[in-house]
């Protein structure tokens, strides 16, 4: 029985240690903190240094989030295909299409946990939405490896 126990840890422990090194992982984490540093440093330049827009003030903050938003996902998208998961076919419709739908998911779900279930359940709104984030890359990038950019 300690032989069965022994090799039991042994498999996972190659198991763990294929998924530390698995380059993937690390430069997917490097293109969402990218994006992040994109979306955030577009938001603020379009809302505070360039007064985007003469309509009323709250227009500006919706409109600033969401076209630095849009920018962040096409650059998102554009580094997940070429860099990370090295597909290489950044005009393929089906691909862009799972993409965002991924996103779309992401947005509907882990915002609806953040909402429904973990904020009322966490003292703290910032560690609710570090709960959310976490699952959130873990769900994102399985999807992004298996389902939106799988080699064939």
């Amino acid at each position: 029985m300690i032989y069965l126990h022994v090799d039991f840890i042994d498999k996972n422990l190659k198991r763990i240690k294929k998924i530390i090194q698995n380059k993937e992982i690390y430069r997917f984490l490097v293109v969402g903190l990218s994006t992040f540093l994109i979306d955030a440093g577009l938001y603020h330049i379009l809302f505070h240094f360039y007064n985007f827009t003469l309509i009323l003030y709250p227009t500006n903050i919706y409109l600033a989030s969401v076209i630095s938003a849009v920018i962040a996902v096409l650059v998102n998208y554009l580094l997940q295909n070429i860099w990370v998961f090295e597909v290489k076919r950044v005009k393929n419709v089906k691909y862009f299409s799972k993409f965002l739908a991924t996103h779309v998911f992401n947005i509907i779900v882990f915002q609806g946990f953040m909402v429904g279930f973990i904020h009322p359940l966490v003292y703290h709104a910032f560690v609710a939405k570090f709960i959310v984030m976490f699952f959130q890359t873990i769900f994102s990038f399985l999807m992004y490896k298996y389902v939106v950019f799988e080699k064939k």
